[in-house]
């Protein structure tokens, strides 16, 4: 399993909207995120920091049910969830539009 990377806030949102979390709603720094499943939804809150600590973001994946391989780039520049596309600079968690 890949070590987490130190990344912002803003970018684990982004990164969990593409794996196909929706923003529900912001109270004051934290984002609250829903993804709708069969049996349900699964709900996460992310907090707006410029940096977020090793620990809360594997607090945050384990809240959305993502494993480290699905939310973090391979080395060929693509998150490594097989149904997902997402291009990433090299070496960066900066999303290339």
């Amino acid at each position: 399993m890949p070590k987490l990377p130190i990344i912002s806030g803003k970018k684990a949102v982004q990164t969990l909207e593409k794996i196909g979390f929706v923003k529900s709603r912001q109270t004051g720094s934290h984002i609250v995120l829903k993804k709708l499943i069969s049996g349900g939804e699964i709900v996460c809150v992310v907090p707006l920091h410029k940096e977020l600590r090793v620990g809360t973001l594997s607090g945050i994946l384990k809240q959305a049910q993502v494993t480290v391989n699905d939310f973090i780039p391979n080395p060929n520049g693509r998150v490594c969830h097989p149904r997902l596309a997402i291009n990433y600079k090299a070496n960066s968690l900066s999303l290339m539009n």
